[in-house]
């Protein structure tokens, strides 16, 4: 398990190329050729930084050195109120949509089945279907109560409408989970009668707003968050919004069922 908070930072000096991190967190999680970000520790969301590994390298001191492909052009603080986090976008099973169908990606879509799913592992980009209901990179879709479902440690990135979405489900957990440079809201409860679902220690970074033309009707993705949340009845604990267009966390309860 290489969850983002098991991490802790410290940049080297202003236009290194190498982060120096805890080597139990390195070890087995991150390997040249990864691709990972490190968040924006001030007030601009878009001091996040993406790089590709090159090196890691046991200090033998109990830390490592991660190298990366470029200079980071920020100082990315470890410590105080204001610190970073490092997130790794690299996954062995990678689902894509494809590149020549602007803001039309795949979805993968999990629907009316109550019986209990695992999805671990998965990074999936160029995904979701911008301005089309119903079509987002992860989708629980009318599953019912699905106590123990469970998706963890997935990346998703660069995708085109949302990014974790629990639609008319149940008692399901999304953990350990990462989103970056996505469009519209991010982890999505969305008729507001989902209830008891646990989001635990997920992250996301760079949630953009969807573009008027592309917004779908009654919908409030141009005012993007990156937790959206229906229903105060489900559990969140040690997530992260690590800059959003618009809103971190945002309660948007209504008087009734929005589906």
């Amino acid at each position: 398990d290489c969850g983002f908070d098991k991490l802790s930072l410290r940049r080297v000096s202003l236009g290194r190329n190498a982060l120096i991190v805890d080597a139990r967190a390195a070890d087995g999680c991150w390997a040249a050729g990864d691709e990972l970000v490190v968040t924006s520790s001030d007030t601009r969301r878009d001091h996040s930084e993406r790089r590709t590994v090159t090196m890691v390298e046991d200090l033998g001191d109990g830390r490592a050195r991660v190298t990366v492909d470029s200079n980071l052009q920020w100082m990315h603080e470890g410590a105080g109120l204001w610190h970073a986090e490092v997130m790794v976008l690299t996954r062995r099973i990678l689902i894509h949509g494809t590149e020549w169908a602007p803001s039309k990606g795949g979805h993968f879509w999990v629907s009316h089945t109550p019986a209990i799913q695992t999805i671990e592992g998965v990074e999936l980009h160029t995904m979701g279907q911008q301005g089309t209901l119903g079509r987002y990179p992860m989708h629980l879709h009318m599953c019912q109560d699905t106590p123990g479902s469970t998706i963890a440690s997935i990346s998703v990135h660069d995708t085109f409408q949302r990014c974790v979405v629990v639609h008319g489900t149940d008692n399901s957990i999304v953990r350990d989970s990462v989103a970056f440079n996505t469009i519209g809201h991010c982890f999505f409860l969305e008729d507001g009668y989902e209830e008891g679902t646990q989001f635990l220690h997920n992250i996301g970074a760079m949630t953009n707003a969807v573009p008027m033309s592309g917004l779908i009707s009654g919908e409030t993705d141009n005012d993007p968050a990156t937790f959206w949340i229906s229903n105060p009845n489900n559990t969140f604990i040690g997530n992260v919004a690590a800059g959003s267009e618009r809103s971190g966390y945002w309660y948007e309860l209504r008087n009734e069922v929005r589906g």
